[in-house]
């Protein structure tokens, strides 16, 4: 598949993404383990500000940021569309993980979560980003996004 061009022209980079899903994949299975609302919350309100304000409020972007810069990952810039699309997944599903843990469905949120994790620790491990795909075949799909 092509790679979608950035609107905008920033750029942003791939051991950050990298590290943010690590932090991703630890805030959810922190909240599988412990049932607790207030980390579905957190979760939830952290993917909006990715997904939807300006990712430079997050404060899991912050830290990742900050832990690739103490680690010293080499700087390779990827574009940031699809990245920013996939926390508009991170979004829906932090609130589907709240919605469902309120009436105490633990297996379907411990079951979603896993789903969810899976799909971060591929970007972790692997530097693929399913998100980024799914944006790419459908930006593919929609030329408007392209204008």
């Amino acid at each position: 598949m092509a790679n979608v061009c950035s609107i905008n022209g920033n750029k942003m980079n791939a051991p950050t993404a990298s590290v943010l899903a690590a932090l991703a994949t630890l805030v959810v299975g922190l909240a599988i383990i412990t049932q607790t609302p207030v980390i579905f919350i957190f979760g939830a309100v952290v993917f909006f500000i990715r997904g939807f304000y300006q990712k430079e409020w997050c404060v899991l972007t912050f830290s990742s940021t900050n832990i690739s810069n103490l680690l010293k990952f080499k700087n390779k810039l990827i574009e940031p569309e699809g990245k920013r699309f996939t926390s508009k997944i991170g979004f829906i599903f932090s609130v589907l993980f709240f919605v469902i843990g309120i009436y105490s469905f633990a297996a379907r949120v411990s079951w979603l979560g896993v789903f969810f994790m899976s799909y971060a620790l591929l970007n972790v491990a692997f530097s693929f980003c399913i998100g980024c795909q799914v944006y790419t075949w459908y930006s593919n799909l929609n030329p408007r996004l392209h204008e």
